[in-house]
């Protein structure tokens, strides 16, 4: 490349080609193409006006939103017990891409739910849906225990939704059981599983903890309701943590129920029927919308 003296002459410096022509933060590879590398320029580890800001360690290459969000960082320094004296350009660019990696999130679930072309013809859908499961994990799944997806999914169906005949009864034997046969049924889903086979789950599952634990529940009954909720969203978190295939469905809430315009309440569902007939409702409403499954709709339509 020909030496500049103009607008051109800091995509010409020898810092870039050392970054290997990359963002330091988000790895945005200016080699790919024209409009990355255009976005490229200097970030300073150190603030300004101090003495080493300049220093050819401390002077790195970052894209314009990395910059951006990097540009809040020395005014928040203090909130993180974090300093800039005494530590290497490592350490430093390691502590700004820590808060830049947190800021990009919701920005990402943003794109993903509201700018990105959802067509099913797109070739970001799969973007979409890594962005989509960050959000999801990052404000619901706590770690990658299935045994923790198991107990969270049981508390979300339990939420606000009578089950027990005394109020505030410990349940704690029955949530046990009911986690066991959640991961226990979840070893089937590490293949593909129709959605005759998974609505007998359901049906199973809520006939087997009727018969053991109906002296504790409403009716001697665990509604199919709440059992959808239950499964449907440990397998949901399962398959965003990476552990299992798209699901077959998505678990049917106030949300889901209110977007597809179902008259109904799924803390009442008692009919297995009855689901399959909103299941199928979603199914038309996330195909119209481009979705490839009503599992990748519902994690977009959760977000939003």
């Amino acid at each position: 490349m020909p030496n500049y003296d103009d607008a051109l002459v800091e995509f010409d410096d020898d810092d870039m080609r050392r970054y290997d022509f990359k963002c330091c933060y988000c790895g945005l590879d200016g080699t790919v193409s024209f409009a990355n590398w255009a976005q490229l320029a200097k970030d300073h580890l150190l603030s300004a006006g101090h003495p080493s800001r300049s220093d050819h360690e401390y002077v790195i290459y970052a894209c314009s939103f990395c910059r951006s969000v990097s540009n809040h960082y020395f005014g928040r320094i203090t909130e993180f017990g974090q300093g800039v004296d005494g530590f290497t350009a490592e350490v430093l660019n390691a502590q700004r891409k820590s808060f830049i990696d947190q800021a990009r999130t919701p920005y990402e679930h943003f794109w993903a739910t509201n700018v990105a072309d959802q067509s099913m013809g797109n070739g970001d859908v799969s973007i979409q849906m890594d962005v989509a499961k960050r959000h999801f994990i990052e404000n619901v799944v706590e770690d990658e225990s299935p045994d923790l997806a198991a107990k969270n999914a049981i508390i979300a169906a339990l939420q606000h939704n009578k089950t027990y005949t005394i109020p505030h009864i410990d349940g704690t034997q029955f949530r046990n059981a009911f986690s066991d046969q959640l991961l226990r049924i979840g070893d089937q889903y590490r293949v593909k599983v129709s959605d005759a086979d998974h609505c007998a789950n359901i049906v199973a599952l809520s006939n087997d903890l009727s018969r053991n634990f109906g002296d504790v529940l409403i009716n001697s009954k665990l509604r199919i309701g709440t059992v959808q909720k239950a499964l449907n969203l440990y397998l949901k978190s399962l398959w965003c943590l990476g552990l299992l295939p798209t699901p077959p469905h998505c678990p049917l809430d106030g949300i889901v129920l209110q977007r597809v315009k179902i008259k109904g309440n799924w803390t009442e569902l008692d009919c297995i029927e009855t689901y399959k007939t909103w299941i199928d409702q979603v199914k038309l409403h996330s195909e119209a919308r481009g979705f490839r499954n009503i599992s990748e709709w519902e994690l977009v339509a959760w977000g939003i």
